[in-house]
């Protein structure tokens, strides 16, 4: 689990040192917040909305075609009536989007998204206790509307649905569907 995470940190770092070697305006980074919400298609593991935070970056190849990827963690941890489940999704997602200018500083995205992360499940209830931890491997797509001020602040608001799939022979062996649902981004630009 330790190596995962400290490769999932180097994969980011390096990313976003790559991506800062552009010119100025070219790269931003900052927070992407909002819920999430996972299901499993055969409905072993029920469902559960969560709350989502990441640390994203965007990347702009030209005017209308860019490359954005995030680190974070969904947490979808809660407890009631003596049951305790802490429930979470340590990923690191990226997509690649096509960009369309509405007005000036405003405009909508839309692309191919990926993701790869471990899910890590731990339960308490009755003297029971659970917990266990599964790699996963996701597809999706990403839909958004962004602006960006005169000064280098930029303004998201976007969902990144997808079909995560379990490594066989995990918790998670199951294919299902975690949407993150209405996240707003802050970003400073470079």
């Amino acid at each position: 689990m330790k190596k995962l995470i400290v490769a999932l940190v180097a994969i980011v770092a390096l990313s976003a040192s790559a991506m800062a070697q552009g010119k100025g305006g070219e790269f931003s980074l900052g927070l992407r917040l909002g819920d999430a919400w996972f299901t499993s298609f055969d409905n072993s593991y029920g469902s559960d909305w969560g709350f989502n935070i990441e640390l994203s970056g965007v990347y702009n190849l030209s005017s209308s075609n860019r490359i954005e990827a995030e680190l974070g963690w969904a947490d979808y941890s809660w407890s009631a009536y003596g049951v305790h489940h802490a429930n979470g999704y340590l990923h690191l997602a990226g997509s690649y989007q096509w960009y369309w200018n509405i007005i000036k500083g405003l405009g909508w995205y839309v692309g191919p998204s990926a993701n790869l992360g471990v899910w890590i499940y731990d339960a308490h209830y009755s003297g029971y206790h659970s917990s266990d931890a599964a790699f996963c491997l996701g597809v999706g797509g990403q839909i958004g509307i962004q602006y960006d001020f005169d000064f280098p602040l930029q303004l998201s608001l976007d969902t990144r649905p997808s079909i995560n799939f379990g490594i066989p022979g995990d918790i998670t062996g199951s294919a299902y569907f975690w949407p993150t649902w209405f996240n707003f981004s802050v970003r400073y630009r470079f």
